[in-house]
Order: structure tokens, then C-alpha cells, then sequence
């Protein structure tokens, strides 16, 4: 059969190739002297050899796809019989209708009983559906390696505790910068992309999550701000904070003039942030912070908005690289239950040294405050 292939791609190369070579001018094939038809001959079997083995092995290749996660299962019961596929993939299994467009277009995406089978199936009882739901190799973020501190990982989700300094998308304005997407991508082996669940700005520092698939950050990114994901964060703001404890609730939106900054303003998104007050003295106060809502920079443009902005925080409120370096934020504690085990993940991260630093400064600052009161 490769043979029958090959001389016709042979012929059909011969065919193109020759008016190509005289500009459609017929009578001058005609004049060509036999060394010349060789040659040709020659470069037009060993291009459709070529053509022929790569069209080979295409299906091969095609199926030896990055799949390291099993595919979920559903049982069909009495309850779910006479369903169709699509509505079991949305409501049973989770899957978005983007997840469900990409299964479509690949070849074991989904199946009924071991076959491929169309979303429009009904099915019965008795019957097994299962849904990939790993990624291809896609190959959009280069692989860079540096160390990572990982502080959880299985098939399906990977916990880092990332430095403060670090971006963690590419941006347009430095395309060849390392971020901590390439260094998760060269861990993970480098041709699955990995999908960071929650940003971190580039100077806060502590825990992030990356989900090992798309069908997977999106049901991640379904469950934050709710008790099935939990995100705690530890900053040091300027100034006594009063009241020590309470909520922010305050829309935000880009800054006028600004394609970057935030602000609060009238037309915002809807942000709610909790806060309560662990330590401090009358220069600086260590917070614990809840945000409700996921807005960009929220804790930062909160915070500023009631007059006590983090330490460090050069866009939002004063630049002091004598005080801290950067943003005094820190993402402390990540809590969730797992979407496919169903297990209940907590981890804790301490406070980076820069940041410790501060706390004791604001102890000692406390102790002299202390010291003067008593002695008036």
C-alpha cells in the first residue's frame, strides 16, 4: 500500500514541479535534456517519500499526546439515563463548554463505552462515559529552569512558594524576562503549559497554585472566594490601622490615565475586602487580610484607599527602599479541596525576611513607645 502511495506521490510530484521549473511553458519540458529529468526525477521521489512518511506518521503522533492524567469516569445510573452527553459532561463531570469544544476535535476526548461518540448521544443505564481531561503539548511558554520551592504537588496540582521579585506571567514589555510560568513549565517537562490559578503581583511573595490542565484551572477558578478555596495573605501597612479590624468594600477600576494602575472609582467592579489587625505600634501595623473578591492589585488599592498603604508600596504609596524593597505583602495561607479527590489541602508559609524584619522592628518601636509612656 506505502509502494501504490508512493508512485502516485511520485507522478503527482512530477506533475507540479516541471511547470513550475519552465514558468507553464510546455514546449520547453520538451527540450529538456535527460540528465535534467533525472535530477528532477530524483528531487521529486525523495520529497514525496517524505511527504509520504510524514503523512505516516502523523496518526502516530497524533496519539501519542502528554496524557499523564487518567480520564474521569461517570457510571450511568437509573438517575442519569436518557441524558445526553454534553449536559453529563457540563453538570455531572464539570466541564465548561470551551473544555467540552476542545474534546471534540480530539480523537479519544470522549467516550462511550470505549468508543468516541458523538455530545448528542443519549445515554442508558449501565453505560460508562469517560472525559479526557489532561492538555496537549502546546508549546506557547519556553521552558526556563531556576529553583522552586514546591510545597505540593500531584498529577493534577502543583503548590509553589514563590519569592517576592518574580512575575509570574510573561509580559508585552519584556517578552524574554524568566517568570515563574517558565521555570513551572521546565519542571513539569516542558511541553505542558501550566495555568496559575491566582496572580501574585511581582513583588508579593508566598504561596501560589498552578493547575496542571485547562479543564482543570477552570474549575479552580470557579471555587475561589469560597470555602472550597481559601487565600490568606499577611501585609505590613503604614501607620496604626483603625479600626484594627473590619471590611473594605469599595468597587475598584483602572485609574484615569492609566492602563495599569488601579484606583476605586464609581463605575468599578464590586471588591470586598476583610482585615484584622495581628500586631503594630503607631508607625507600622502587621494585617491579616482576606480578599473576598479577585480584582487586580485589591489588597494594595484597598488598603491606600483608607489611608494606611503597605509599606514599600511605590504605586500606591510611597517608595522606601530603606524600609522594604517592595510591597510588604505576602500570600501566607492557601486552603482548598481538591477537585478531583476531594481531599482538603491547608498549607502555611511563613514570613519572608525582609518582612520579619519589620515585625520586629515594630516590636522594638512598640517597647520604646512603651518605655516613654511609663516613664512620663
Amino acid at each position: 500500500m506505502n509502494q501504490a502511495k508512493r508512485s502516485l506521490a511520485f507522478l503527482l510530484t512530477v506533475y507540479r514541479i516541471l511547470p513550475c521549473l519552465c514558468g507553464k511553458n510546455y514546449e520547453k519540458i520538451a527540450s529538456f535534456t535527460p540528465e535534467k529529468v533525472v535530477c528532477i526525477c530524483f528531487f521529486s521521489f525523495f520529497a514525496c517519500c517524505g511527504r509520504v512518511e510524514k503523512s505516516a506518521a502523523s496518526p502516530q503522533r497524533k496519539q501519542q499526546r502528554n496524557f499523564d492524567m487518567q480520564p474521569l469516569t461517570l457510571k450511568i445510573d437509573e438517575s442519569t439515563a436518557g441524558r445526553a452527553v454534553k449536559s453529563l459532561l457540563r453538570h455531572e463531570l464539570a466541564a465548561s463548554n470551551a473544555h467540552i469544544s476542545r474534546l471534540k476535535r480530539r480523537e479519544n476526548g470522549i467516550l462511550l463505552n470505549g468508543k468516541p461518540c458523538y455530545v448528542t448521544a443519549r445515554v442508558q443505564a449501565g453505560d460508562e462515559l469517560q472525559m479526557e481531561i489532561g492538555d496537549e503539548p502546546d508549546g506557547h511558554i519556553v521552558p526556563m529552569s531556576f529553583p522552586l520551592d514546591v510545597r505540593f504537588e500531584d498529577e493534577y496540582l502543583l503548590i509553589i512558594d514563590k519569592a517576592a521579585g518574580i512575575a509570574v506571567h510573561q509580559s508585552t514589555r519584556n517578552p524574554e524576562e524568566l517568570t515563574l510560568e517558565n521555570a513551572v513549565c521546565a519542571y513539569l517537562g516542558g511541553s505542558i503549559s501550566p495555568h496559575p490559578v491566582s496572580r501574585l503581583d511581582r513583588g508579593t511573595s508566598g504561596l501560589i497554585l498552578f493547575a496542571k490542565s485547562g479543564y482543570l484551572h477552570e474549575r479552580l477558578r470557579r471555587m475561589q472566594h469560597t470555602g472550597a478555596y481559601l487565600r490568606t495573605y499577611q501585609g505590613i501597612a503604614v501607620g496604626k490601622v483603625e479600626p484594627p479590624s473590619g471590611k473594605i468594600e469599595r468597587p475598584i477600576g483602572l485609574a484615569e490615565g492609566s492602563t495599569y494602575r488601579r484606583a476605586v472609582t464609581e463605575g468599578g467592579a464590586p471588591a470586598l475586602t476583610e482585615y484584622r489587625t495581628l500586631a503594630g505600634s503607631e508607625r507600622l501595623t502587621l494585617l491579616e487580610l482576606l480578599p473576598r473578591t479577585g480584582k487586580t492589585h485589591q489588597l494594595r488599592v484597598h488598603m491606600a484607599s483608607v489611608g494606611y498603604p503597605l509599606a514599600g508600596d511605590w504605586l500606591y504609596g510611597e517608595r522606601n527602599d530603606a524600609l522594604i524593597a517592595r510591597p510588604a505583602l505576602h500570600s501566607c495561607s492557601l486552603e482548598l479541596t481538591h477537585p478531583i479527590t476531594g481531599e482538603r489541602i491547608a498549607l502555611v508559609s511563613d514570613l519572608p525576611e525582609d518582612m520579619r524584619a519589620l515585625t520586629q522592628d515594630m516590636i522594638l518601636m512598640e517597647e520604646d513607645q512603651q518605655d516613654g509612656n511609663e516613664s512620663d
